[in-house]
């Protein structure tokens, strides 16, 4: 049983790898291969193997991230079953919140399912209006982002964009202002800056940070103060501090607004 899990557990880990490098044809194709070995070597013929052997069967002729995403969400059922628990938590049902802050996000290339869950779930704290998925960022129809955004993915408002640099020029022409939250020279403490509203928040890759195109159209690139020996925090937590910090300085223009 524990050599079957272990197998599930790789099968799942191997779908995320595979979803986050979607836009590199030749690992893509590396990875896809990886997939179709592991899955053939699957014990067992039920009704879930079948539907993983079916969707691995239609990637060899018609590769596609919904294919890898079937996949994963038969592997996590059939995980469940051989744990016998939930690898999702149960989340209390709420009713949905109105956005009621004019800050959008855009996620430019994230790599971790973990990380985009959690910032779906700042978001909803928040009353952000939208989020922006673009290129390879895992999307809710992944396990890992509804298992981290607790529920949040079920209402905040998002769409999926292949590239971020063409959804930043539409923004723009719509009179949204970018900030980029990014360490460099550039970078202001975001602190002491005045942000105007509407205004769309960009977030980068874990790694690589924002993509060099996407960080030239920006207006303006914030940072966070950081005491320690690094020079940034997860991405996330990133979001979340920034998020709040923009938060309370729309909430004080407001406060300034006759009566």
């Amino acid at each position: 049983m524990s050599d079957t899990i272990t197998q599930f557990q790789d099968l799942l880990h191997l779908c995320e790898e595979t979803l986050h490098v979607w836009t590199d044809p030749s690992q893509r194709k590396n990875q896809l291969k990886k997939l179709q070995d592991l899955i053939a070597e699957l014990p067992g013929n039920d009704k879930t193997i079948q539907v993983i052997q079916a969707s691995a069967s239609a990637l060899k002729t018609a590769p596609s991230r919904e294919g890898v995403i079937a996949i994963d969400t038969a592997a996590t059922r059939k995980l469940e079953v051989l744990m016998g628990k939930p690898l999702s938590l149960q989340v209390d049902a709420v009713s949905p919140q109105a956005a009621t802050f004019p800050l959008s996000v855009v996620l430019d290339n994230l790599r971790s399912a973990h990380n985009v869950g959690s910032i779906f779930r700042s978001a909803d704290a928040l009353g952000i209006q939208h989020l922006y998925l673009c290129g390879y960022t895992p999307t809710p129809d992944h396990p890992a982002v509804k298992k981290a955004s607790m529920g949040a993915a079920q209402w905040v408002s998002w769409s999926h964009h292949d590239h971020s640099d063409s959804l930043l020029r539409e923004l723009q022409s719509q009179g949204q202002k970018a900030l980029a939250l990014e360490t460099g020279p550039r970078a202001e403490w975001i602190q002491s800056c005045e942000v105007e509203f509407p205004s769309v928040l960009v977030l980068g890759n874990e790694r690589f940070g924002i993509s060099g195109g996407v960080l030239e159209l920006c207006h303006r690139q914030l940072a966070l103060p950081m005491y320690g020996k690094k020079n940034s925090l997860n991405v996330a937590n990133a979001f979340t501090t920034a998020g709040f910090y923009l938060r309370q300085q729309y909430q004080a223009q407001m406060d300034r607004v006759p009566k």
